[in-house]
């Protein structure tokens, strides 16, 4: 069965899929912490199996947010 967490479908996912591992090293993030993000809906991806999967577009934009806790300043 297949999961789907974050914005999209699974259509618009599955030309452009890359392993938490690839996504991982592009990132500097563990592979837990991005499936934590995937299953969160923090970045988009699915669950194929036993396997997570993301883009490499989820992973850019996940790294261009300001991610600091807080209050968000100008």
């Amino acid at each position: 069965s297949s999961e789907t967490s974050g914005k999209g479908s699974l259509s618009d996912l599955s030309s452009n899929l890359i392993s938490v591992t690839e996504a991982s090293q592009l990132s500097g993030f563990t592979p837990a912490w991005i499936r934590r993000l995937i299953s969160r809906g923090e970045i988009q991806g699915v669950k194929i199996g036993h396997n997570w999967l993301t883009t490499e577009e989820a992973i850019r934009e996940y790294m261009q947010r300001d991610r600091r806790p807080g209050p968000k300043t100008e």
